[in-house]
């Protein structure tokens, strides 16, 4: 599967969020620390289910919180207010209590109650294939991949956990120092809200998508299911969800026509992410660009369609040019 370009975009968050000039890592991972404590003390003191959880993950990243203001508690407290629907819930996924390692945790009593809330997201039952494949459990591999595949959406909540978080940043006014260690030197406030509350959105708890991928392939009789997956993964709400659905459709489809179209779509989606990562990176000094960038995610819209929508507003091709191929190379 392609997915180098989301890859890439991946990196170039964490790097931007974590890393500031040389020589001024340890001054700028302190300032942020500070206000990320400053905007989780602030977010604590409402009840809305959506803020506290932004809380939750804003304070997930920040080491030495006090007991009332950590993840955990944060969290707990969000899951018991009423309305607390699944965004919540996959939120606490990562809810894995003092683990160091905090990349590949699944919070089980989690993920079985995302299973109650709701049933029709393939995104939860390729969670629960992740985790019996962890297990060696074929029989639940195949068992959760049929409910992926009959499942009508594949939703992670991006567009909703995005939406809180940026609401929850830029609810306090960013010092410059802070907007500077997010965005550099010349960097806006625009752009370094935006940074920051996608930044720690990307590490909460996603299906890993190979798996599912290598199981469909080497079980040819799953074909059919697996072609019903692609679909939910092509419509799904993030970038490496259609990336993996498309490349599942080229791979599993013996419709020539399919085949081809799955490969354009393939091209384009690299391309727009390419050029997408681009602008992200223009945005840290572009305030036109960055104030473009945050107000389409304030929408609460999906990773897919903010990326299209940037493009557009910025005057950007969808389609790449006929001599454009995902390595960046021009064909001879």
């Amino acid at each position: 599967m392609k997915t180098s370009c989301k890859i890439f975009f991946s990196v170039l968050l964490s790097g931007l969020l974590f890393a500031g000039p040389a020589g001024s890592t340890s001054m700028s991972s302190s300032l942020l620390a500070r206000f990320q404590h400053e905007l989780v003390s602030h977010a604590a003191l409402h009840h809305q289910p959506l803020q506290l959880t932004a809380a939750a993950i804003l304070a997930r990243s920040v080491s030495g919180m006090p007991s009332v203001l950590r993840y955990s508690t944060l969290l707990h407290r969000a899951q018991e207010r009423a309305f607390a629907g699944p965004a919540v819930t996959w939120a606490a996924l990562g809810d894995c209590g003092d683990r160091q390692n905090l990349s590949d945790c699944i919070n089980i009593a989690a993920l079985q109650h995302l299973e109650q809330q709701a049933p029709d997201n393939a995104a939860i039952w390729l969670l629960a294939f992740d985790h019996a494949s962890q297990a060696d459990d074929l029989a639940g591999q195949e068992h959760f991949l049929h409910r992926a595949a009959d499942a009508t959406v594949f939703r992670t909540y991006y567009a909703t956990l995005l939406q809180a978080l940026i609401r929850t940043v830029a609810a306090q006014l960013m010092p410059p120092d802070v907007v500077h260690s997010i965005s550099g030197r010349q960097g806006n406030a625009p752009a370094a809200i935006y940074l920051l509350a996608a930044g720690n959105l990307m590490y909460l708890p996603t299906p890993a998508l190979a798996p599912p991928f290598a199981f469909c392939t080497e079980h040819s009789q799953l074909r059919g299911v697996c072609l019903r997956l692609a679909k939910n993964l092509i419509r799904g709400d993030t970038v490496t969800a259609r990336a993996a659905g498309l490349a599942l459709t080229q791979r599993l489809t013996d419709n020539p026509a399919q085949r081809q179209w799955a490969a354009r779509q393939q091209r384009a989606l690299a391309w727009r992410t390419q050029q997408f990562s681009g602008l992200v990176l223009r945005a840290r000094h572009d305030v036109r660009i960055a104030q473009i960038l945050l107000g389409l995610a304030r929408q609460g819209d999906t990773e897919n369609n903010i990326q299209q929508a940037l493009l557009r507003k910025m005057n950007r091709a969808l389609n790449p040019p006929g001599n454009w191929n995902p390595d960046g190379l021009s064909k001879n």
